[in-house]
């Protein structure tokens, strides 16, 4: 049977950056409800059709994966602003002014200030993706 729209599928998944494994599913796999943009689009399309068993590797350009590196998600912020003691490359849940819950990872600590990235998906965002 072919993965279609409203399917739970379960992959083992290897994603490379660079020849780099940046993440893999390590006997664990991803359990997700296909066609309802729970994975990267340019993931679940390339699965799409696929049937059980079935191994296909794919690369996931960044239009249709994270999206392209921002700049303007990368910012300087007073370590006594936060609650957490914070360490680098630290994977950390705050608010924004609105309220809103908002994921960072801290990039570096220099003084009293951290370097941080609101989007922290953002070291994906510049290369193609590859998965196995």
């Amino acid at each position: 049977m072919a993965i279609q729209k409203d399917d739970v599928v379960s992959i083992d998944y290897r994603l490379t950056v660079s020849e780099s494994v940046v993440d893999e599913s390590e006997g664990e796999p991803l359990l997700y409800l296909h066609g309802h943009g729970n994975i990267i689009v340019g993931l679940e399309r390339a699965l799409s059709g696929m049937s059980l068993g079935q191994e296909k590797n794919v690369v996931v350009e960044p239009d249709d994966g994270y999206g392209f590196y921002d700049e303007q998600l990368i910012q300087t912020i007073p370590v006594s602003s936060f609650d957490d003691e914070l360490e680098v490359g630290g994977h950390y849940t705050g608010e924004n002014e609105d309220g809103e819950a908002v994921s960072f990872v801290v990039l570096e600590i220099e003084g009293d200030d951290a370097l941080v990235d609101f989007k922290t998906k953002n070291h994906l965002r510049i290369q193609p993706k590859k998965y196995r």
